[in-house]
């Protein structure tokens, strides 16, 4: 019997939403050049690809498999995210081993949702990312429940490689399981071992051997997919300037259609003693206390309650993208009349958002001693909207009826949830014109490393007839991400310039202490690292962030010292 509805195209819906995910993760997947963490594990990779021995670290699955890569293919910000970019971009396949429990639809609704959701995407462009925990955690689970324990374990090999995420993952998911045991009937998914277990453990050693060794060649791997378990230990011992409430801050703001759905998902699943709703929502719930209890938090930790909550939300969504049923034409226009209105309150907060209200003025000239701010005028407007939606919505509900007003006004404002979503989507990835500030990203932001480059690559043809040979002097600065922008040309690293020997360049922080550089050399001013100022920005910062995501970011900078008799005009002694 051919299938009907959503299974006949099961796989090319499944298909199309993994072409979304890498069509997102994948554009302008090197432009953006690597921050100081994401530098940091490029260069384990960049050492071990280059035949150096030293620490894989306790993001063991990354820089192995990225040192594979810098082997194969030439080093550079590209294929530093090839690795965590082709992870993220498998992700929204996972729904499809979990669509008897979801439903066919829901699934594949997910699958779509993970291809955009704003996090999984920053992750996926993020060098040495949660990803592949997440991904190889979350197919492994897939994989054993539904009876491949060869894959179930060749994937558990990967996922013990994953970093400290996975044990996150892993403490997350085994509390969930306890507490659901306890509050809800007992499961037929429970997890069970036999004879495939031993099948399972047997592949997932064997590619957790080869993969951790890379084929025997870095055998200092194989312990380093233990040494995340003793990092994320250490974690509960260290405290980090991460407060929670910036974790709750990135919930709302890139996951805002996620809570929305999902509260109501979840409200829908306690009333009707629904399992699968309350179980998401003890997951999620454990999740997110991990991710904030943890002293050593980051905005990242919240990988793990991204995936029920959006479980969640496709399970809301599904119950309300069904046929129109009555009033084709009324409900279309109620949509269109919903995001117009939507569209039109979204202007006004910007507005709010935007400018500086800081004067009075009189909108009503019959009544010249009535003034009010233009800020005021502006949050009236909002309000007003909102109230001429919600009684337009009655109007439609009286006039024709409650089916095309509800349908329509929902359908209007899942459009509007789906505009945002897009849009956050886009400023996570980084895909914007402009460089945005984002939660996503621990650490230092890096400013203007390809002028630097480029500056750097002119002066070394200048003095060597080509760009990289040119020797440059570190002095004193502690940058992963300078040691990786600048990685093709014969780097020495000091915790004082050598002046004797005249280095042909040197990098330094600020002026020199003890030596005076103006009589030999010539400097220029670089912006380098910088850090969005999070905790100490002003709600007047924030808002106009929520819409631009830009934020004040105090820049660190590096001065750039060349030889004097490097420059073309040297003996020129014309003034």
């Amino acid at each position: 019997m051919k299938p009907s509805g959503f299974e006949m195209p099961r796989w090319g819906w499944y298909a199309l939403a993994v072409l979304l995910g890498v069509a997102l993760r994948f554009l302008r997947l090197g432009e953006i050049p690597l921050a100081e963490t994401e530098a940091q594990w490029a260069l384990r990779a960049l050492a071990l690809a280059g035949g150096e021995a030293g620490q894989v670290g306790a993001q063991p699955a990354y820089v192995l498999v990225t040192s594979f890569l810098f082997f194969l293919f030439q080093a550079t910000d590209f294929t530093a995210r090839l690795a965590p970019a082709l992870w993220g971009s498998f992700l929204p396949l996972a729904p499809f081993l979990f669509r008897d429990k979801l439903g066919e639809r829901p699934a594949i609704l997910l699958a779509f949702l993970l291809a955009v959701e704003p996090g999984f995407l920053a992750f996926s462009r993020m060098a040495g990312s949660p990803i592949f925990a997440v991904s190889a955690l979350v197919f492994t689970w897939g994989f054993w429940r539904n009876g491949k324990p060869r894959l179930a374990g060749s994937l558990l090999g990967l996922a013990l490689l994953g970093g400290v995420s996975l044990w996150a993952g892993a403490l997350g998911l085994a509390l969930t399981y306890l507490l659901s045991r306890r509050l809800l009937p007992a499961s037929a998914d429970a997890p069970s071992l036999g004879a495939e277990g031993k099948q399972a453990f047997f592949f997932a050693a064997g590619v957790y051997l080869t993969v951790g060794s890379l084929f025997l060649r870095v055998p200092a791997g194989l312990g380093s997919g233990f040494d995340s378990l003793a990092e994320y230990l250490r974690g509960w011992l260290d405290f980090t300037d991460v407060p929670a409430w910036r974790l709750l801050l990135a919930l709302l703001v890139y996951q805002l259609p996620a809570l929305l759905l999902g509260a109501a998902a979840l409200v829908r699943g306690i009333l009707q003693q629904e399992e699968l709703p309350r179980r998401l929502g003890i997951w999620f719930g454990v999740a997110l206390l991990l991710a904030l209890a943890n002293p050593y938090r980051q905005v990242m930790d919240l990988a793990w309650a991204l995936l029920p909550l959006w479980a969640l939300a496709a399970l809301e969504l599904n119950l309300h993208l069904r046929p129109i049923r009555e009033g084709v034409w009324e409900t279309l226009g109620t949509v269109v009349f919903t995001l117009a209105l939507l569209a039109f309150a979204g202007l006004n907060f910007a507005s709010v958002a935007f400018l500086q209200f800081d004067y009075t003025i009189n909108p009503l000239p019959l009544f010249p001693d009535f003034q009010v701010s233009e800020m005021q005028l502006r949050l009236t407007l909002l309000a007003g909207t909102l109230v001429i939606l919600a009684l337009a919505i009655l109007m439609v509900a009286y006039t024709w009826s409650g089916e095309v007003a509800m349908q329509g006004s929902l359908w209007g404002g899942l459009g509007g949830l789906g505009v945002y979503l897009l849009a956050v989507a886009i400023s996570s990835a980084g895909l914007r014109a402009q460089p945005t500030a984002e939660l996503w990203l621990p650490g230092y932001g890096i400013a203007q490393a390809r002028t630097l480059l480029a500056q750097v690559q002119e002066i070394s043809q200048w003095q060597t007839g080509t760009d990289r040979e040119v020797e440059i002097t570190i002095s004193t600065i502690d940058s992963a991400a300078l040691r990786w922008t600048l990685r093709d040309f014969p780097l020495r690293l000091s915790a004082e310039a050598d002046l004797g020997s005249a280095p042909a360049l040197i990098l330094s922080p600020d002026l020199l202490e003890g030596e005076t550089l103006e009589d030999a050399y010539r400097g220029m001013r670089f912006s380098w690292r910088a850090q969005p100022a999070w905790n100490s920005s002003l709600p007047a910062e924030w808002l106009p962030w929520l819409i631009t995501h830009q934020m004040p970011q105090p820049k660190e900078s590096i001065l750039l010292w060349v030889r004097n008799d490097i420059f073309l005009d040297s003996h020129n002694k014309t003034p």
